[in-house]
């Protein structure tokens, strides 16, 4: 122990000397993702470097005669200014490495506050406000400001790099959070036993050393600089490819609406030309233009479907909805698709099963409705059967949906990609066969996010069966065939399921600002002999609607000057405005799920998607 205390030069610092020089070497050339990072760094080590260099030094300079008794106290407080610096390069090295960015005032401060004690320090020899060189002892002896100005500087920039650490430390790898953290723990502990050794043995510098390299090993190295240069890489083309999905959903939600906007027009003045024209080969074309048209629209949901679904903004709600009421609706629709090409639709369903559930009833109908209609799309002869079972497992029931067809099959080389977007199965034979080929991609990632599943079983021309299982829980424990006997016993009640909707005396306002698709709304509402009023400005119509009482409001959401929503909003926040309870309906393009409960949860009482159809129509009017 004698021989450490009397050389602590050759045990510890001159091995910690030449940790810094090949930290320096070795750090000097790299090239560095952040080339303020990496000057931070190297003044680090080279402060370091200087430190440990004077504490090896100084017990040298002790051993000369009293003639340099100034040199010994300027030594010595060099010791003290690279160590502050030293501890200042660090902070910055970690505001550099963890990118945050500190305020041009505190960047000032710290500088001045820097300089002010460099300063001091340096003064040291002449006014002895840290210590003084005692010759009969051949030491130094500590003065008052020995902690104040000597240790509580650097100790001030250490905290300040702390802090910086905890403030980024979620965003930390783990090796770089064990690196940091070490580094603190090694640089503390040698500055706070320093001043207990009162000069005896120096190692704040072979601490501060060993940190270094450590550092220069965990983080600093060629190595470690290439991985983090890949791994900023991949974060960056990961945020360019969300930024691109974002950019892509927001494209084609804004298309979606510019499409539907003339189609709207298009459709609805087909269904006027439908229900009022008489000659035969006008209505043949007629009904070939409508055909054209709602497959167009198809295509236009499927799209809008996968770009949400990939954006990650699906959302599976839950809401209470009569099971025999979504199945009874696929079951007419797609038997009348089947028959049209001369196919027998078969139904068979389990009459026991409860009818009441608390699940996401529209995407449920999206992914049966999917399933069907590639059934009905790829046979050309045979049938396509629709099979319903369950088990009751309260407060849940467990669903299997079976839907097989006699159609061409789909080959084994095919089956694999069968629910990739964009992929079309036996492109040779199917070429002729509208559609994006989304709707299975869209069913299967419905189902995933239903915490379902779905399998398929086909041989090459001999069809396809499609087994789907989803739950869904149960509100109620009336059964299907309970529920199917209540509506018949309703209906009996209140048999006018053939008399016309009629809107006679009832005032309705339609605000748009496109003129055919007002010209569309007109046709349809006049058929239900209504009072229509219209405007194509918004602001003339909240000005009217502030004077005039309507029965029903109906308006487009995406105008000019002000949108239906913020109309909307208005018109309810007016205490005196005779339409303050007038209900409300948003007709829209956007028409996907989530839009409609947007909607809803702006205030609107209904919800009309475009293009507009007869029976939409009479169905609203009968909820309002």
């Amino acid at each position: 122990m004698d021989f450490i205390l009397r050389h602590p030069k050759i045990n510890f610092e001159i091995a910690a000397i030449i940790f810094d020089i090949i930290v320096v070497i070795f750090s000097w050339n790299h090239s560095y993702r952040n080339e303020k990072t990496a000057k931070a760094f190297k003044t680090v080590a080279i402060c370091c470097l200087l430190l440990t260099t004077c504490e090896v030094a100084l017990p040298f300079i002790l051993e000369l005669d009293s003639s340099f008794n100034l040199v010994k106290s300027f030594v010595n407080s060099l010791q003290f200014v690279f160590s502050l610096l030293t501890l200042y390069s660090y902070s910055r090295y970690m505001q550099y490495y963890t990118k945050i960015t500190m305020s041009k005032l505190l960047t000032l401060i710290n500088r001045i506050f820097l300089i002010i004690n460099t300063a001091l320090i340096l003064s040291n020899p002449f006014t002895h406000i840290i210590d003084y060189y005692n010759q009969a002892s051949n030491s130094f002896i500590n003065s008052s400001g020995y902690i104040y100005v000597g240790y509580v500087p650097a100790m001030f920039f250490a905290c300040e790099a702390l802090l910086i650490y905890f403030i980024s430390f979620k965003n930390l790898l783990p090796r770089e959070r064990i690196a940091l953290s070490f580094i603190f723990i090694m640089s503390l502990i040698g500055s706070f036993l320093q001043p207990m050794l009162h000069g005896q043995l120096k190692i704040i510098g072979l601490f501060s050393s060993f940190s270094i390299f450590l550092l220069y090993l965990s983080l600093e190295n060629s190595d470690y600089h290439s991985l983090s240069l890949i791994k900023e890489e991949l974060q960056e083309a990961n945020e360019s490819a969300r930024n691109a999905n974002k950019a892509k959903s927001v494209f084609l939600a804004n298309t979606s609406h510019e499409i539907r906007t003339p189609l709207n027009a298009m459709l609805g003045i087909t269904d006027i030309i439908l229900n009022t024209s008489n000659e035969e080969n006008v209505l043949s074309y007629a009904n070939d233009m409508k055909i054209a048209g709602n497959s167009l629209l198809h295509i236009i949901n499927d799209v809008l479907d996968i770009s949400k679904i990939e954006a990650g903004k699906l959302e599976i709600l839950k809401n209470e909805y009569h099971f025999a009421s979504l199945i009874d609706e696929l079951n007419f629709t797609y038997k009348l698709k089947a028959e049209e090409k001369g196919l027998e639709f078969i139904f068979d369903v389990d009459e026991d099963l409860p009818d009441l559930l608390i699940g996401d009833e529209a995407h449920l109908r999206q992914i049966l409705s999917n399933i069907l209609s590639n059934a009905v799309k790829f046979t050309k002869s045979g049938e396509v059967r629709f099979s319903i079972f369950g088990v009751v497992k309260k407060p849940e029931v467990y669903f299997t949906f079976i839907i097989s067809d006699t159609g061409i099959g789909i080959k084994d080389e095919d089956l694999s990609h069968l629910f990739e977007s964009f992929k079309r199965a036996d492109m040779e034979n199917n070429r002729n066969i509208e559609g994006t080929g989304l709707g299975l991609s869209i069913a299967k990632q419905l189902i995933d996010n239903m915490d379902g599943q779905i399998s398929v079983h086909s041989k090459y021309g001999d069809g396809s069966i499609f087994t789907i299982k989803i739950k869904q829980q149960i509100a109620d424990d009336i059964s299907i065939n309970e529920y199917r006997n209540l509506l018949k016993t309703q209906e009996k009640q209140t048999n006018d399921a053939n008399s016309k909707l009629d809107l006679t005396d009832k005032k309705i306002l339609i605000v748009d600002d496109n003129d055919i698709n007002i010209k569309v709304a007109l046709a349809f509402f006049k058929s239900f002999n209504a009072d229509i009023t219209t405007f194509n400005d918004s602001i003339e119509a909240f000005r009217n609607i502030q004077i005039v009482k309507y029965d029903y409001i109906f308006l487009d959401d995406y105008m000019p000057k002000l949108s239906g929503s913020g109309l909307l909003k208005r018109m309810r926040s007016l205490p005196n405005c005779p339409n303050k309870e007038t209900p409300v309906i948003v007709m829209t393009a956007n028409t996907n799920i989530e839009d409609r409960n947007n909607y809803q949860k702006l205030g609107f009482n209904g919800f009309l998607g475009k293009p507009i159809q007869n029976e939409s129509l009479e169905e609203l009017f009968k909820k309002l």
